[in-house]
């Protein structure tokens, strides 16, 4: 299924018309009814599957299920959280983790928590101040315990 993020048209002249579509894509799951919600990275619900894909699930949301549809945001607390969440995941991309991180628990902005199931392990980051320390000790502890 193709999510239209944006639409852009040129006109080439003599007689030709360019339509460039950017597509949106799935960033992050929210559980629900057995179920999944994709979303994407600015919050849009793009659908709900019960396919799980290989991304990390957002746990503690405040969104409210009665709102799942596709097509819908989620509330500005979470969209709020949400600018956490991709923090954290550029900084465990770069530090080659991002993979292994299943679910995010964003219910406490003071305490957040990165679960690696995977590795039957639960990292306790606190805030987000100092990531750039934080996730390279993550990533060195994880393979220590390997």
């Amino acid at each position: 299924m193709l999510y239209i993020e944006n639409i852009k048209i040129e006109r080439k002249l003599p007689s030709t018309v360019e339509i460039i579509v950017e597509e949106r894509k799935q960033a992050y799951l929210l559980e629900y009814a057995g179920s999944y919600v994709y979303i994407d990275k600015q919050g849009y619900m793009l659908e709900i599957n019960t396919e799980k894909l290989e991304l990390p699930i957002i746990q503690g949301a405040e969104t409210l299920p009665e709102t799942f549809v596709a097509g819908n945001r989620l509330v500005n607390e979470d969209l709020e959280k949400l600018v956490i969440v991709y923090k954290i995941m550029e900084v465990a991309q770069v530090n080659e983790i991002a993979n292994l991180i299943t679910r995010i628990d964003i219910e406490n902005e003071k305490d957040l928590k990165l679960i690696f199931e995977t590795e039957g392990k639960t990292a306790y980051i606190g805030d987000i101040n100092n990531l750039i320390t934080k996730i390279p000790t993550i990533k060195l502890i994880l393979e220590e315990e390997k």
